[in-house]
Formats: C-alpha cells, sequence, structure tokens
C-alpha cells in the first residue's frame, strides 16, 4: 500500500512538473481516488452492528 501510494504521488508531481496538467487536475485526482478507495473499502470491509449482536448472542446460545 505505501508502494502504490509514493507511486501515485510521485507520478502527480511528476505530472506538473513535465506541464502536462496544471496542479488543480493532480489535485482533484488524488481526492477522487482517496474517495474511491474510502468508499470500497467501507463497502468490503464495513462491519455491521447488527451482524455483530447476532453473532454475539448465537455464541452465548452455544
Amino acid at each position: 500500500m505505501v508502494v502504490g501510494s509514493v507511486c501515485t504521488l510521485l507520478v502527480g508531481l511528476s505530472r506538473m512538473y513535465l506541464g502536462v496538467h496544471y496542479p488543480s487536475d493532480v489535485v482533484a485526482a488524488w481526492a477522487v481516488g482517496v474517495l474511491w478507495t474510502t468508499a470500497a473499502f467501507q463497502i468490503l470491509f464495513r462491519r455491521h452492528p447488527l451482524n455483530q449482536l447476532e453473532k454475539r448472542r448465537a455464541a452465548e446460545r452455544h
């Protein structure tokens, strides 16, 4: 994850250095990437309080 983050940072910086993109474009792309990653993480790894409660109750029954 660290390697991917560093590569993403370096690519964005190099695009600005080469004059291919404006800094606002690069920052916006980084922001969209962070939002996308956060949303995917929440969807894939979220914890449901009701599911935890049901698991706890099921464990108490056995």
